[in-house]
């Protein structure tokens, strides 16, 4: 893997001369492992990492970067479900809102065309009827008028005073 990582690493140098001006050339590509650069903090005690330890420390960046890479697009595939059921709670609200209705119009009065026939005046009981008929019996006197309990706001009777 660090053959073809080296590889890809040459090939970016000879582009770069390319666009300088200078042409590449072809011969001068080869597929020879190059020794990894040296980092003060790769080895305690000043010795040369091994070209294992630098695949290992490859591979771990690899890995790396692969998995925030992941976490962010994990991250954006749940804010747009999130979004996406927003947008579609608000959608079914909006859908089951009442419409305004409009105001009912005032009743108009109507007029009867014709006038409507009135009831004939009672006629006075025949004079035998009325000699016939009981005096009424006397009425109870009257009495006072009570006064009814005055209720409150809610219809319930006021308690009885103390």
């Amino acid at each position: 893997m660090s053959l073809l990582i080296d590889a890809l690493r040459k090939a970016e140098q000879d582009r770069a001369q390319a666009q300088d001006g200078a042409s590449p050339r072809i011969d001068a590509l080869s597929l020879e492992p190059i020794e990894p650069a040296i980092r003060p903090d790769a080895a305690p005690g000043g010795t040369r990492p091994t070209p294992i330890d630098a695949d290992r420390a490859a591979a771990a960046n690899l890995f790396a970067v692969k998995q925030t890479a992941h976490a962010h697009t994990r991250l954006r595939w749940i804010g747009g479900l999130g979004l996406l059921a927003a947008l579609g709670i608000a959608a079914y609200v909006w859908w089951q809102w009442p419409a305004p209705r409009p105001a009912a119009p005032a009743p108009i009065a109507r007029v009867p065309a014709t006038p409507t026939p009135t009831a004939p005046a009672p006629q006075p009981p025949p004079a035998e009827l009325v000699a016939l008929t009981p005096p009424p019996p006397a009425s109870p006197p009257p009495r006072p008028p009570q006064r009814q309990a005055q209720r409150g706001a809610l219809g319930e009777p006021p308690p009885p005073p103390a």
